[in-house]
């Protein structure tokens, strides 16, 4: 199928034979421009903040039949280290975090199943460290990716924010997570606290939030990404949340999470966390006004 989106190109950056897609992670969705073997991958990079920062722009133009709009802009790059493959992602507020699971496990999907790779399993260079891959040899849609070692930043921490204490932990994958202890706060709390704890003068690079839910075992999660706003799904927030819940006697070495956009499983090896879960994508193509979509033999 070719989703068909609202947009343009960047500036300077039209024509070319750069292919677009749109890729899903459990509801985590992205524009992905494959750059690797263009001789204008540079100047995607560069362009890249800024035209992220318009998929929210404009009146909101950047939109599918489905209405939905891009959580960010993912760039598939020649490596420059060890790695078969690159990535480079931006948020649609232009920033440009360092690690984002779910785009990651897009990316893997994209890759193996175009053929850019011979091997399901390989390296993908992020900007928070080379990242092992799985791809599971195409067909079930499925892709498990190396998240790397979390961290504590900051520990357990008690902050005052919207006129209430909340305790957390801080925790590191790469990029920052402000995990919210488990059924401490209400569904209809987590827009206002997402929102003013991502910008916690407590975070000087502010940070993504994490809302847990029912289970420690089998526990919901909620994200308030960092740049986003709260999206469907968040592969480096499930990492987080599931690294924090580690330390109790009921979990062993996986567990299922159950965002809105659908369910991830995370995992425990010798390198850190996994983490696993659905991925598609389809071809895209940019139109000037209006969005449809029409079937092809993609």
């Amino acid at each position: 199928m070719t989703v068909w989106l609202s947009g343009q190109r960047p500036k300077g950056l039209d024509g070319g034979t750069e292919s677009l897609f749109w890729v899903d992670g459990t509801g985590n969705r992205f524009v992905l421009v494959d750059a690797l073997d263009s001789d204008r991958a540079d100047h995607w990079e560069a362009a890249g903040s800024d035209w992220a920062r318009g998929f929210v722009g404009g009146g909101g133009h950047w939109v599918n039949e489905a209405g939905q709009i891009p959580d960010g802009l993912v760039l598939l790059l020649p490596p420059k280290g060890r790695g078969q493959v690159r990535m480079a992602l931006f948020n649609v507020d232009g920033s440009r975090p360092e690690a984002c699971g779910n785009a990651l496990r897009c990316l893997t999907r994209v890759v193996f199943d175009g053929g850019r790779v011979d091997k399901p399993q390989f390296v993908v260079e992020t900007d928070a460290g080379d990242r092992p891959v799985d791809a599971f040899n195409g067909g079930a849609r499925q892709s498990r990716v190396s998240m790397g070692a979390p961290r504590l930043i900051a520990g357990a921490l008690n902050l005052e924010v919207c006129g209430r204490s909340v305790r957390g932990v801080s925790i590191s994958m790469g990029n920052p997570h402000f995990v919210i202890e488990p059924n401490t706060v209400k569904d209809s709390e987590v827009e206002e606290l997402g929102a003013a704890l991502s910008v916690h003068p407590s975070f000087p690079d502010g940070t993504n939030v994490e809302f847990v839910f029912g289970r420690v075992d089998q526990p919901r999660v909620r994200v308030w990404e960092r740049g986003v706003g709260e999206t469907e799904a968040c592969g480096s927030g499930a990492c987080a949340v599931a690294h924090m819940l580690f330390g109790t006697a009921l979990i062993r070495q996986e567990l299922t999470l159950g965002l809105p956009g659908g369910e991830l499983v995370v995992g425990r090896d010798t390198h850190g966390l996994w983490l696993q879960g659905a991925a598609r994508w389809d071809s895209l193509e940019l139109q000037a006004q209006g969005a449809t979509q029409t079937e092809s033999d993609c």
